[in-house]
């Protein structure tokens, strides 16, 4: 049969005309009523004449105008200009949309809807295509890192500034110490409240080159065995927070013995006198103080002190300190020995003696 719209006699399986698209129908069994609005289906025609769109009018539908075109015998009892139609479903004459819809799947809505097509969406409520929620920007790894040594920097400093403020002043903050004076007879050992021992009194004395080459240490032993006097005794004392003076004395007996011990011997009071300015100063020793001494390469080295005595300090005639002998060792002294006169000398004193006996 003829196409009405393009004279075509082409119909594919779904009742549609081959050239132009325009459905013929298909008998088939009975649909199910249409749901007004169902996506696929026309919607039911509610009353009065409907257009037909080319399609013949059934008893349950008025046909529309007929559409011009070529007169073709047909049966008995036909209207128009066109054979009667096969009845259609029992949806009121109207043949029912194959599956899928009158309209090709490529136009992504229902041939009902009034709205145009809309994109499908994706999983996170976005179309295909959207970049979505932007991702949260990474951390600085350094950040954390940075924080604490900076804090760790402050507390240092802290402690810096802590320890540098408790420790300053603490060479001030030193009790006085008691006086001490080196002398022939006495060495820097402990110190008394107003003297100490002069500035080099550490210092190691060296033998002198005006020593006799030919005396050997044999010699220099039995020179020194017997008893010398002090007639001079020189020495250079630091004064406690005053200075360094040149002090003097003069009395001390000296006892070296073959046995290999050494006393020097103050008597009732030996005075080891200085001064600075108007300003006296006198030390005071009584009693004895014995070492043990030896002789070697032209040097007399002391040990061993057992002291045995009181001394007092004076300043400007007032005493600022008195107490038992204190066992100072002197420093090793160089020998200039003779048989009537002996010298000890090292870098703090000079000692000028005479003997008074052979045997100690």
């Amino acid at each position: 049969m003829q196409c009405p719209r393009c004279g075509a006699n082409g119909i594919d399986a779904q009742g549609f005309c081959a050239n132009c698209r325009l459905f013929r129908g298909v008998p088939g069994p009975a649909q199910p009523p249409a749901q007004p609005g169902a996506p696929g289906r026309p919607p039911t025609p509610a009353s009065g004449p409907q257009p037909t769109n080319g399609y013949p009018a059934t008893s349950a539908q008025p046909a529309g105008p007929a559409t011009p075109g070529p007169a073709t015998p047909g049966p008995a009892g036909a209207t128009g200009a066109f054979p009667a139609a096969a009845p259609g479903p029992a949806t009121g004459g109207v043949p029912a949309a194959p599956a899928g819809g009158p309209f090709p799947a490529a136009y992504g809505r229902s041939p009902t809807s009034p709205f145009p097509p809309v994109p499908p969406t994706s999983g996170g409520g976005y179309p295909p295509g959207h970049p979505g929620v932007p991702a949260p920007r990474p951390r600085n790894p350094l950040l954390i890192p940075g924080l604490i040594f900076g804090v760790v920097a402050l507390l240092l400093v802290g402690a810096v500034i802590v320890y540098a403020a408790t420790s300053g002043g603490e060479e001030d903050a030193l009790p006085a110490a008691a006086p001490s004076v080196t002398s022939s007879a006495s060495a820097a050992a402990s110190a008394s409240p107003a003297v100490t021992a002069g500035p080099s009194a550490t210092a190691t004395a060296e033998p002198s080159a005006s020593a006799s080459p030919s005396a050997s240490a044999a010699a220099d032993a039995a020179c020194v065995y017997g008893v010398w006097l002090e007639e001079q005794h020189d020495e250079q004392v630091t004064v406690l927070n005053t200075g360094v003076f040149p002090f003097r004395s003069s009395g001390t007996f000296q006892r070296y013995s073959d046995t290999g011990r050494a006393v020097f011997d103050y008597g009732n009071g030996v005075h080891l006198t200085g001064t600075n300015g108007t300003s006296t100063f006198d030390y005071v020793f009584s009693g004895y103080i014995s070492y043990t001494f030896k002789v070697e390469n032209g040097m007399v080295v002391y040990g061993d002190p057992r002291p045995n005595g009181t001394e007092t300090f004076f300043r400007n005639g007032v005493q600022d300190y008195s107490g038992k002998l204190l066992a100072r060792v002197p420093q090793p002294m160089k020998i200039n020995c003779g048989s009537v006169a002996m010298s000890l000398t090292n870098p703090a004193m000079t000692v000028q003696m005479r003997r008074t006996s052979s045997a100690p």
